[in-house]
């Protein structure tokens, strides 16, 4: 079985415990079963880019929280990380060159994928 939650869980703020919902949904998959996660995230952005979408999504009818990539790890806990683990989406096994770092640094998604015991 495998759960997929490509581009969602950066809808759900920290009040709702994002946490404890993917420790939930580890809980109930069977062996052998994967979670595929994408989120995302501020870390390669300057403070004033940071500032400014965030004015904006501040406004949205479903603000993005952004997370950091220890955030975005920590979502895999009790899973065992597929490698390469939580890596930018273009970094995750990807089937051509890689992008120069300063197109890198424009992708604002970590994805990752774990299985479970």
């Amino acid at each position: 079985m495998a759960v997929l939650l490509i581009a969602i869980l950066h809808f759900f703020p920290d009040a709702d415990d994002p946490g404890r919902i993917l420790a939930t949904l580890r809980d109930a998959l069977p062996p052998g079963s994967y979670l595929a996660v994408s989120h995302g995230t501020a870390d390669f952005h300057d403070q004033a880019s940071v500032s400014r979408a965030s004015t904006v999504n501040a406004k949205a009818a479903a603000p993005v929280v952004l997370r950091s990539h220890q955030q975005v790890s920590g979502f895999f806990e009790g899973f065992d990380l597929v490698e390469p683990g939580v890596v930018q989406v273009p970094l995750w096994r990807p089937d051509h060159e890689p992008l120069p770092p300063g197109e890198l640094a424009k992708v604002a998604i970590y994805g990752g994928v774990g299985h479970v015991r």
